[in-house]
């Protein structure tokens, strides 16, 4: 009987938890929008013809410049002097992700 009563509680336990992840891990988020410049680009080859690029890019929020480093198998996505959209959540600039890139000369260009 006493086996019964534990392995009820333990299921309990277990529900109570996961409805609680879901509810405060399932949050919707705010999220703030930011133009950042690219100040550097690097093209590395990988093997079988497929390439990587690698965009550096920065941006200000609230007097401190932030700095990152955007990867993609797509080239030319972006040349130096283009500006990239990217968002992160609300207070928290350094978790950024890039949304959008703003070419200076919407033209092709070559390598």
């Amino acid at each position: 009987m006493e086996c019964i009563f534990k392995s009820i509680r333990i299921q309990i336990i277990v529900v109570s938890l996961s409805l609680l992840l879901v509810v405060f891990g399932c949050s919707p988020k705010e999220y703030e929008y930011s133009k950042a410049y690219v100040y550097q680009t690097s093209i590395y080859p990988l093997r079988n013809n497929y390439f990587k690029m690698e965009i550096y890019y920065e941006f200000e929020k609230n007097g401190d410049t932030i700095k990152d480093i955007y990867s993609t198998h797509r080239l030319p996505i972006a040349f130096e002097g283009d500006s990239l959209v990217v968002k992160y959540p609300k207070g928290k600039p350094h978790k950024n992700e890039v949304i959008r890139i703003i070419r200076v000369k919407p033209t092709r260009r070559k390598l």
